[in-house]
C-alpha cells in the first residue's frame, strides 16, 4: 500500500513541478556552455536573444550544461543538408524549457533526461525534431545504432504545449516515460512517433526514419501518453506506442485530442495507438481522422492493447469521398459491445461503421481473460461497409446485427484458437 502511495506522489510531484514552469515569468537563458563532443559545429551568439549553431558535418552531438529557450530568444541551426543531425543532450540537472522559437533546416535531437516542456506560444520549425528523457551512447549516434535507454532515477516527462512542425517529410520523435501532448504536432507526408518505454530503438533506412521498438516496458508508475492536442500527418504516419510492465491493468495510452492523417496525392494515412497485450489499456476518444477528404482511398488506424476503451462520441474515420473508404482495426484480448459497462457501445460502433470497414480480432488470451467477442447491445448500420468479427475463441452474438447498406457485410470468424464457436 505504502509503495503504491509513494509512486502517486511521485508522479503529482513531476507534474505540479511541470505546472509551476509553465506558469512562471522568468526569463529562461539560452543554452547554456556547449562543448562539442563530435563532429564540428560552431556556437555563436548575434545579440543576447539569438544563438547560432553552425554545423559542418552531417552528425555533430553537443553537450550543454542546460538547454532553454526563452520567450523572446531564437535559436537556429545551420546544417549540410536535410539529414543532417545535432545531437544536443543536457549533463545538468534542470528540465529544458522552450518558450522562444528553435529553427533548423535539418534534424536536432534534444536529449534531457530531466525532462522537457514546450510551452504555449513556443514555436519549434526544424526538418525533423525529436525530444527524448532517455538518453543515447555517443558511440551508438554516431555508428547509426540508434538505441535509447532510460537511465533516469527520477520520474521524468516530456510536455509540448505549444507547436511543433517539421519539413514536408520529415518526422517528430518524443520518447519519454511520461509524454503529453495540449498543443500541435505537424508532420505532413512525414512522420510523428511518440513512444512511452524505457528502451526504445529507432529504425532508418538511410536517412529516412521507418519505424521504431519498444525495448523494454516503463515501470508501473510512469503515466504513459495522453494526448488532448492536435497532431497531423497527412499523407503520413501517427503512432503512439506504449508499454507499462506490472501485474496490474494500467491505462497506457489515453487520447482526447484530434488525431489526423488524411489521404493527399493518393499516399493513405495510417494511425495506430498502440498498448501492450497483456496488461495495458488503451483509451481511444477525440478523433482519428484517416479519412480520404479530396481523392484517393481511405487510411488504416489499429488500436491494440490488452484492453481497448471506445469512449461515446469517439469519432473514428478513414471515409474515402471519391475512393475505397479505408478500415479500422480493433485488437484486444476479450472484447464487449454493451450499453454500459464494455469496451464500446453498440451506437458507438454502429455511427462509426458508417465511416469505415471495422475489424474486431481478439487476440491469443492472457491471464483471466478468454479471447471471446460477446455482443450484448444492438447493432446497426447503413453504409457499405463490413464489420468483421474475429475471435481467438468464441463469438457471443446476445443481440441484434442489423446491416441495411446495398453491398454492407458481416463476417463471423471464431476459433481461430481451435477451439471456439459463434
Amino acid at each position: 500500500m505504502y509503495r503504491k502511495k509513494h509512486q502517486k506522489i511521485k508522479a503529482l510531484f513531476s507534474i505540479m513541478l511541470i505546472a509551476s514552469m509553465l506558469f512562471s515569468q522568468t526569463a529562461w537563458a539560452l543554452p547554456q556552455n556547449g562543448t562539442v563532443a563530435a563532429g564540428n559545429s560552431t556556437i555563436t551568439q548575434p545579440d543576447a536573444n539569438t544563438m547560432h549553431i553552425n554545423q559542418t558535418t552531417d552528425k555533430s552531438i553537443i553537450n550543454w550544461h542546460g538547454y532553454s529557450i526563452g520567450a523572446n530568444e531564437k535559436v537556429q541551426y545551420f546544417q549540410p543538408g536535410s539529414g543532417s543531425i545535432s545531437l544536443n543532450r543536457v549533463l545538468g540537472a534542470d528540465p529544458s524549457l522552450i518558450y522562444g522559437q528553435l529553427s533548423a533546416n535539418g534534424q536536432v535531437w534534444v536529449i534531457n533526461p530531466n525532462g522537457l516542456l514546450i510551452g504555449n506560444g513556443a514555436n519549434i520549425n526544424v526538418g525533423s525534431f525529436l525530444g527524448s528523457t532517455l538518453n543515447i551512447n555517443d558511440n551508438d549516434f554516431m555508428n547509426g545504432n540508434y538505441k535509447f535507454i532510460n537511465t533516469s532515477t527520477s520520474l521524468s516527462s516530456i510536455t509540448n504545449q505549444g507547436n511543433i512542425t517539421s519539413a514536408d517529410g520529415g518526422y517528430v520523435v518524443l520518447i519519454s516515460p511520461t509524454i503529453t501532448n495540449e498543443g500541435n504536432i505537424t508532420t505532413n507526408s512525414g512522420k510523428t512517433y511518440l513512444a512511452s518505454a524505457d528502451e526504445v530503438t529507432l529504425n532508418f533506412a538511410g536517412n529516412d526514419l521507418i519505424g521504431f521498438t519498444i525495448d523494454k516496458a516503463t515501470a508501473q508508475d510512469a503515466l504513459g501518453i495522453k494526448n488532448t492536442g492536435t497532431i497531423t500527418a497527412n499523407g503520413g504516419e501517427v503512432i503512439l506506442s506504449a508499454k507499462a510492465a506490472g501485474d496490474l491493468l494500467k491505462t497506457v495510452i489515453n487520447n482526447e485530442g484530434i488525431i489526423q492523417a488524411q489521404t493527399i496525392e493518393d499516399r493513405s494515412g495510417k494511425i495506430y495507438l498502440l498498448g501492450g497485450m497483456e496488461n495495458n489499456i488503451i483509451k481511444v476518444g477525440g478523433t482519428l481522422d484517416a479519412s480520404a477528404p479530396n481523392g484517393g482511398d481511405g487510411g488504416f488506424i489499429e488500436t491494440s492493447a490488452a484492453s481497448v476503451q471506445v469512449a461515446d462520441g469517439a469519432i473514428i474515420t478513414t471515409y474515402a469521398a471519391n475512393g475505397a473508404t479505408g478500415s479500422w482495426l480493433i485488437d484486444p484480448n476479450d472484447y464487449t459491445i454493451a450499453a454500459s459497462g464494455g469496451n464500446i457501445t453498440g451506437a458507438t460502433l454502429g455511427t462509426n461503421l458508417g465511416s469505415n470497414n471495422i475489424t474486431i480480432l481478439s487476440s491469443d488470451s492472457a491471464t483471466d481473460t478468454n479471447g471471446d467477442i460477446n455482443v450484448n447491445d444492438a447493432v446497426s448500420w447503413s453504409a457499405n461497409n463490413t464489420l468483421t468479427l474475429s475471435a481467438y475463441r468464441n463469438v457471443n452474438v446476445n443481440s441484434n446485427i442489423t446491416a441495411t447498406g446495398n453491398t454492407a457485410g458481416l463476417v463471423l470468424t471464431p476459433d481461430t484458437c481451435g477451439g471456439g464457436r459463434a
